[in-house]
């Protein structure tokens, strides 16, 4: 047999039996790390918007099953290092792996966390800067990919087509949709963000920008529930040019001008996220 094909034998056996040897161990490794990793990215889209998590997940996998993998070829061979230091026979070790898996992914994230608590602006740009980059990459592509989704359900609703097609609802009529419902959620939305500008009219005026709000707010689905369902307002035609008052106060003013309201929700410094 040719010495090239012998070492190839010899590093194949070599390999059957340290899996062989920690099987136990890289099973409750690895399954830890896929349970962290889709509950972590479940996490992440549910704040990030309901309704997108299995549609983001479907683009992103294949990287994020890269990334994993990789992650656990390195575990694996610290655990095949290491494996002559440790009985592998004690019965700490398979749950001591499955610690080890469940931990893992999201532990720079954490590190990030407490570091960016603790420590200064400028150390944070400077020399952490490469850990701020692999706390945020690791789950950045489902991120990118639910925010891409959103832009294109953006872009079909205010032009009514595809899943946000309604019968009968033209663009220009599922637009208004967007601003009756949007009226009946504004205050909601102001105090979520615990910023009073968002009960003004103006302030998000765009669709799309009130889709946004809506969306996150609301999730997908209910939002589309919303929108089939909303189909006029009693005071206001739904255009863009907003005159007339809404919800006359027996004063003769707007329930969104009171002061005691105005003073309840906030005047914060939130920013319209519009991608």
């Amino acid at each position: 047999m040719p010495a090239r094909a012998q070492e190839q034998v010899i590093f194949a056996s070599w390999v059957y039996t340290l899996v062989d040897a920690i099987g136990p161990l890289l099973l409750a490794l690895a399954a830890g790390m896929i349970v962290t990793t889709l509950l972590f990215a479940y996490h992440l889209s549910h704040k990030h918007c309901i309704g997108y998590y299995w549609r983001s997940l479907r683009r992103s996998w294949t990287i994020m099953a890269s990334r994993l993998a990789l992650e656990f070829v390195v575990l694996a061979a610290l655990f095949g290092t290491v494996r002559m230091e440790v009985p592998l026979t004690a019965p700490y070790t398979v749950p001591a792996a499955l610690i080890v898996g469940l931990l893992w992914p999201i532990v720079p994230g954490l590190v990030m966390q407490h570091l960016a608590k603790t420590m200064s602006e400028e150390k944070l740009k400077g020399w952490l800067a490469p850990l701020r980059k692999i706390a945020r990459s690791k789950f950045v592509d489902m991120q990118m990919s639910t925010q891409r989704l959103m832009q294109q359900d953006n872009i079909d609703c205010q032009a009514g087509v595809n899943d946000w097609r309604i019968e009968g609802v033209s663009g220009e009529r599922m637009r208004r949709r967007i601003r009756w419902v949007y009226e009946d959620y504004r205050e909601p939305i102001a105090r979520e963000k615990k910023d009073a500008r968002f009960l003004e009219h103006t302030y998000a005026s765009h669709p799309g920008r009130k889709f946004q709000l809506l969306v996150r707010h609301l999730g997908r689905q209910h939002l589309r529930k919303a929108l089939s369902e909303k189909d006029g307002h009693p005071t206001w035609d739904g255009k863009q040019e907003r005159r007339e008052s809404c919800e006359p106060r027996a004063n003769g003013g707007r329930r969104y001008d009171d002061p005691g309201l105005l003073a309840e929700i906030g005047q914060g410094e939130s920013e319209i996220e519009f991608d």
